[in-house]
């Protein structure tokens, strides 16, 4: 008794079509998820930058304001700072005695040059 069994008839181009669709398929998978992580942590990344220059803005911020919002002696013995607020006052009041005064330097009597016809 001879044995009659159909011979395997695999389809090579079939299995090799679908391996290579398969492997391409988990690229592209592999790609776009790290593509979305990428773009959902970037926001975060962006905000913990954006948050630490503000800490060192504020700090800044505070320190310039208590620089020029209090009274102290200056470095040298003869100077001394006034608040911001109080030398706005102060000019404002020497302004309206003479307003010469805000102009640095003293005032100019004679002209310094000449003038002369044609020249500009």
């Amino acid at each position: 008794m001879q044995d009659h069994r159909n011979p395997d008839k695999l389809n090579i181009i079939g299995v090799v079509t679908v391996g290579i669709c398969g492997a391409v398929l988990v690229y592209v998978s592999i790609i776009a998820l790290q593509a979305f992580y990428m773009n959902d942590t970037s926001a975060e990344h962006a905000q913990v930058g954006f948050t630490a220059q503000t800490d060192a803005r504020n700090s800044l911020k505070a320190s310039q304001l208590s620089n020029v919002g209090e009274y102290r002696r200056g470095a040298e013995a003869s100077t001394f700072k006034v608040p911001v607020e109080r030398a706005m006052e102060l000019v404002v009041r020497d302004a309206m005695r003479d307003p010469a005064n805000l102009i640095p330097g003293h005032p100019s009597t004679t002209s310094t040059i000449l003038p002369v016809y044609g020249r500009p």
